[in-house]
């Protein structure tokens, strides 16, 4: 009887062991550009909070999407003065206005100096992020690192999407 009741418990362990929540293989693209992954922000989370956790890793923000502010100061001026920055200012890419009191731009290589000036900027423009805004990172990491930081980044909380910077080829019909 003893016999019969663990073998049992046996096959009842070794069903619950294959039933356990295994997360699945990660796939990534094939073709990918060296050096970067993609992070996607959550709401609520702030910008500056961002720049804490990849500073904290030793990480380069090169690019930073999805960023609209509001201001009360003219909008034109907002604009004007956003423009004589080079990490808004760069790669063709400048702020420019989108609703009368609202402007949207790209971030450059922001190192730790572009950040604490852009903590200056917003302070003295009267910058506020408008809420519920989608925005992306493009973190620079170490070639044939790029898997090993997606992965890792993709199981903190703070992010709803970690990815390679994935390159895609478009064909003609």
């Amino acid at each position: 009887m003893k016999n019969r009741y663990f073998i049992i418990g046996l096959i009842f362990w070794a069903f619950c062991i294959s039933c356990e929540d295994e997360s699945p293989e990660y796939s990534f693209c094939e073709s990918y550009e060296q050096g970067q992954i993609v992070l996607g922000t959550k709401d609520g989370i702030s910008l500056e909070k961002y720049f804490d956790i990849m500073n904290s890793y030793e990480l380069t923000i090169s690019k930073i999407g999805g960023n609209e502010y509001e201001s009360s100061l003219p909008i034109e001026d907002v604009v004007d003065f956003l423009n004589t920055k080079d990490y808004i200012n760069h790669n063709g890419f400048n702020a420019y206005k989108t609703y009368i009191s609202t402007v949207a731009f790209l971030f450059w290589n922001m190192a730790v100096e572009n950040q604490k000036d852009w903590a200056e900027t917003k302070s003295t423009l009267k910058l506020t992020e408008k809420s519920s805004i989608s925005r992306y990172l493009v973190i620079t990491v170490p070639i044939g690192q790029e898997k090993k930081w997606a992965t890792h980044f993709k199981n903190k909380n703070s992010f709803n999407f970690a990815e390679l910077n994935c390159i895609y080829q478009i064909e003609p019909h």
